[in-house]
């Protein structure tokens, strides 16, 4: 075959000029696909960062829901016993009331039937 085109030493022919153009072609496509490919990673690793500090944000949050849970959680429980001691105090405090009242009650009594006793026995 004989070339058509001669570079330096090198003499091309109509198939090795079509596979050179071919491979020049197909090397362009190459570069132009790492570009995308590149442009592509390039998003999807913003992308991952972005999930990756929204994952961390959430996970965050639920760690504060949590801790406040658990906090309220201990609340409830020392004001459920609190509650508890204050009506075991009332109900003492009644029964000292009731106590109280009785013999407040009875003094009274006894004291009325020894004036009312007085009195009777003054007018016989």
């Amino acid at each position: 075959m004989n070339p058509i085109v001669t570079i330096g030493t090198f003499g091309f022919d109509a198939v090795h000029l079509g596979l050179l153009a071919l491979a020049l072609i197909l090397i362009g496509v190459a570069i132009r696909q790492t570009g995308k490919a590149k442009s592509q990673t390039r998003e999807l690793q913003r992308e991952v960062d972005y999930t990756l500090d929204a994952l961390t944000a959430e996970k965050s949050a639920a760690n504060e829901l949590r801790q406040q849970l658990t906090t309220q959680t201990v609340v409830a429980q020392q004001a459920r016993e609190d509650l508890a001691r204050r009506e075991a105090r009332s109900e003492e405090d009644e029964k000292k009331f009731a106590e109280l009242a009785q013999g407040v009650l009875r003094r009274a009594n006894s004291q009325f039937l020894e004036l009312a006793d007085e009195h009777f026995k003054r007018h016989k």
